[in-house]
């Protein structure tokens, strides 16, 4: 079992670690963790722990974000591929949509209104 962080900023530490973002953590996102996470939502003392480990050199603020300082590079997740086919009436090497398919249907002319 691993060690539960004891002070506001070895949780915020561990918050910021945990969300793994390559742009860093914002501060509203750190507080979310820590309110489900640690059931801490001190904000006064979120801030200051934040200030001090900007200050001491522990976090890198860049923006409103902020990162440890000394990990690693997280790298962005790949944008997921989406194929699209397009299909018209009486295409019959397409097979058609089963239960649980996204299909989109698209209007093409004038709506009788």
């Amino acid at each position: 079992m691993a060690k539960t962080p004891k002070t506001v900023l070895d949780k915020i530490v561990a918050a910021i670690r945990a969300q793994k973002s390559p742009k860093g953590s914002s501060r509203q996102a750190i507080v979310k963790y820590l309110k489900s996470e640690f059931d801490t939502d001190n904000a006064t003392a979120i801030k200051s722990a934040l200030k001090k480990g900007v200050s001491s050199g522990k976090l890198v603020q860049s923006g409103q974000s902020f990162k440890v300082k000394g990990d690693a590079e997280y790298e962005a997740p790949a944008d997921e591929k989406v194929d699209i086919v397009d299909v018209r009436v009486g295409d019959e090497d397409v097979a058609p949509a089963e239960r649980g398919d996204t299909v989109v249907v698209a209007y093409v002319g004038k709506p009788n209104v």
